[in-house]
C-alpha cells in the first residue's frame, strides 16, 4: 500500500493541493462578484446611450465645442491640429493623432460622449459594490440613473465639455464619498485629472466641491472613531499634495506644447480675453476715454470690444487687451470695496437660485443642498451616539485608518 509522501517542509501536498482548491474558488467568486457589478454598470449606459442615439441626433451644445473638433480634425487647416487652446496639449496631441489614423471618426464629440456615460457607469459600479443589501444597492443604482437623466437628459444629447467636465467632478465626488478604503480613492484623482485635461479652469470651479466630499468623508470617520484626527489631515494633506502634482505635471507638458514664442503671445491674448469677458466686464468708452485714448484704441475699437469683434481689428493685440483687462480689475477695487462684492456676489447667487431663467434647477440645487445639510447631521448625530455607546464600526481591516 503506498504512504502519502511529506514535502521536505513538513506539509502534505494534498493539504497544498486543497489549499490551491481555496485559493481558486475565491477568486472565482471574486471574479463572479466583480461580474455582477460591472456588467449592470456597462450595460445600463450603453442602452441610454442606445437610446438617445435611435431618438435623437446628438449635437454640440455651444459654438465653442464645435470650433475645437473642426481645428483638431483639420477642417480650418487641412491637417488635424494638435493644439485647440482650451484643452491641455497632452489631451489634444492625442486627439490630433486619432483624426490623422482616422479621420471619418469625430473623435471629440465621441470623447465627450465617452466620459459622460463612462461617469455614469463608474458611479453605477462603485454603488453596486457597496457592502449593503442587494435591494438597498439597487436603489441607489437606481436612483443615480434616474437622477442623471432627469437633471442631464437635455445635455446628454447636446453636449458641451463643460458639461462633460462636471459630470466627470460628480463621479469623483461619489468615489470619495463611498470609498471604504485608501486604495478606493485613486480613481478619484484620475477622474479629476481627466477632467482638468479637458477644461481646466472649470475643474478648477468645481474643486470646492471635490474638497468638501473629501473633508466630509473624513470628518465622519474621525466622529465615528474610526480615523484619528491627525491622520484625517494627513490623508487630506496627501491628497491634495498629489492632486496639485498631477496638475502641475499636465501643465508643464501644456507649457512644453505652447513654448513657441507666437503661441506665448496668443496665450497672453486669450487669457486676457477670459478676464474681460467673464470676470472683468468691458469699461465703457464715455467715461475713460482717456484710458483708451492713451493705449491707442478709439470709439470705433471699443465698440468692436462691445460687439465681440475684436479680431476684425490688428490694433486689438495681446497687450492692448491684457491693458484693458488690468484697467478694469484697478477699476472695480477702485469703485467697490470687499465688503460690497460680498454683498454683490451674494446677491448674484441668490438671483441665480430664484430666477426663471435657471429653473427648474435652482429649486433642485436648493433642495440638494438641504437633502446633504440633513444627511450630514444624521449621520454624525448617529456616529456621535455609537462612540458613546462603545459600539464597532462595521469597516473591513482595509478600511482608511
Amino acid at each position: 500500500m503506498q504512504t502519502l509522501k511529506h514535502s521536505d517542509n513538513g506539509s502534505c501536498p494534498l493539504d497544498e493541493k486543497g489549499a490551491d482548491r481555496s485559493k481558486n474558488m475565491v477568486r472565482r467568486a471574486e471574479r463572479t462578484k466583480t461580474s455582477l457589478y460591472l456588467i449592470p454598470a456597462v450595460l445600463i449606459p450603453l442602452g441610454i446611450f442606445a437610446v438617445l442615439a435611435g431618438w435623437f441626433d446628438y449635437y454640440y451644445d455651444l459654438n465653442d465645442d464645435y470650433v475645437m473638433e473642426h481645428i483638431l480634425s483639420g477642417s480650418y487647416t487641412g491637417i488635424p491640429e494638435s493644439r485647440n487652446i482650451q484643452s491641455l496639449y497632452p489631451l489634444t496631441l492625442f486627439l490630433s493623432l486619432l483624426y490623422k489614423l482616422a479621420p471619418s471618426i469625430e473623435w471629440y464629440g465621441s470623447m465627450l460622449l465617452l466620459c459622460q456615460f463612462g461617469a455614469l457607469a463608474f458611479v453605477i459600479a462603485r454603488l453596486l459594490k457597496k457592502k449593503e443589501t442587494p435591494g438597498c444597492r439597487g436603489l441607489l443604482a437606481g436612483t443615480a440613473v434616474l437622477t442623471y437623466l432627469g437633471f442631464m437628459l437635455y445635455h446628454l444629447v447636446f453636449v458641451q465639455y463643460s458639461v462633460t467636465v462636471g459630470l466627470l467632478m460628480a463621479a469623483a465626488c461619489v468615489c470619495i464619498l463611498t470609498a471604504d478604503s485608501l486604495k478606493d480613492l485613486w480613481p478619484a484623482l484620475f477622474l479629476v485629472l481627466a477632467g482638468y485635461l479637458l477644461r481646466s479652469e472649470m475643474m478648477l470651479f468645481l474643486l470646492p466641491f471635490l474638497m468638501l466630499a473629501f473633508a466630509v468623508k473624513l470628518l465622519l470617520r474621525t466622529a465615528a472613531g474610526l480615523i484619528p484626527l491627525k491622520r484625517a489631515a494627513a490623508v487630506f494633506a496627501a491628497a491634495a499634495v498629489l492632486l496639485a502634482a498631477g496638475a502641475g505635471l499636465l501643465e508643464g507638458l501644456n507649457g512644453a506644447g505652447y513654448r513657441a514664442p507666437e503661441w506665448k503671445e496668443f496665450i497672453s491674448f486669450f487669457d486676457a480675453r477670459t478676464q474681460v469677458y467673464d470676470f472683468q466686464g468691458i469699461p465703457s468708452y464715455e467715461k475713460n476715454s482717456g484710458f483708451y485714448d492713451s493705449i491707442g484704441l478709439g470709439q470705433e475699437e471699443v465698440q468692436l470690444l462691445f460687439n465681440y469683434n475684436f479680431t476684425l481689428d490688428e490694433k486689438i493685440d495681446a497687450e492692448r487687451m491684457e491693458a484693458v483687462a488690468e484697467y478694469a480689475r484697478d477699476l472695480a477695487l477702485r469703485e467697490q470695496s470687499f465688503a460690497q462684492r460680498v454683498r454683490n456676489a451674494l446677491w448674484d447667487y441668490r438671483a441665480a437660485m430664484t430666477g426663471r431663467d435657471t429653473m427648474p434647477y435652482n429649486f433642485l440645487a436648493a433642495g440638494m443642498y438641504l437633502v446633504a445639510a440633513a444627511v450630514i447631521l444624521l449621520r454624525l448625530i448617529l456616529a456621535a451616539r455609537r462612540v458613546s455607546h462603545n459600539e464597532p464600526g462595521c469597516e473591513d481591516a482595509d478600511s482608511m485608518t
